[in-house]
């Protein structure tokens, strides 16, 4: 029927209606381009945003643990469960990173996880040397001081690298 009344219309009129038809193929084409430019804009302003709250967690992640190894604070664990570090692997942040930039992130997060070894590994010797020496009353000592040194050093490497500075023009561009 549809056919039997396309047969029937004029050459001006089969032209008007194969021009409604493409202008209606056209408009279809141009609605879905337009949609999907922005998607791609949404999803860009997605991963910045996600991009952006990565890099502010690890950086007050380090800036958390620069305070606290400060000489003058309490000896002991870094705060670091390497979450910051986590969270820009599993986001595939590490692409997007400068390569400077992410060595020195690297090595900030190495010294903290180094730190953190070697605290556990005097309290683990100073709990052995309790158990063992308990009833003597002789009890090694953490040495504070060495303590103090090994953490003004690591704080020192911490600082050398930048890492905060570098941090703060990536939040902020």
């Amino acid at each position: 029927m549809v056919i039997a009344e396309i047969g029937a219309l004029e050459t001006g009129e089969l032209y008007t209606l194969f021009i409604g038809a493409m202008a209606g193929i056209a408009a279809i084409v141009i609605g879905i381009s337009i949609a999907y430019f922005f998607m791609v804009q949404l999803e860009k302003k997605r991963a910045e945003k996600e991009y952006r709250a990565a890099i502010s967690i690890v950086y007050q992640e380090i800036k958390d643990n620069i305070y606290s190894l400060n000489a003058g604070s309490n000896i002991g664990m870094m705060k670091v469960s390497t979450s910051g570090l986590e969270l820009l692997r599993a986001r595939n942040i590490y692409l997007d990173l400068p390569s400077d930039i992410l060595r020195d992130l690297l090595s900030v997060y190495w010294y903290f996880n180094f730190i953190n070894d070697v605290v556990n590994w005097e309290l683990s010797l100073f709990m052995v040397s309790v158990m063992t020496n308990g009833d003597t009353g002789r009890i090694c000592e953490i040495n504070d001081r060495h303590t103090k040194d090994f953490h003004r050093r690591c704080l020192k490497e911490i600082q050398n690298t930048k890492i905060l500075p570098r941090l703060e023009v990536i939040l902020s561009e």
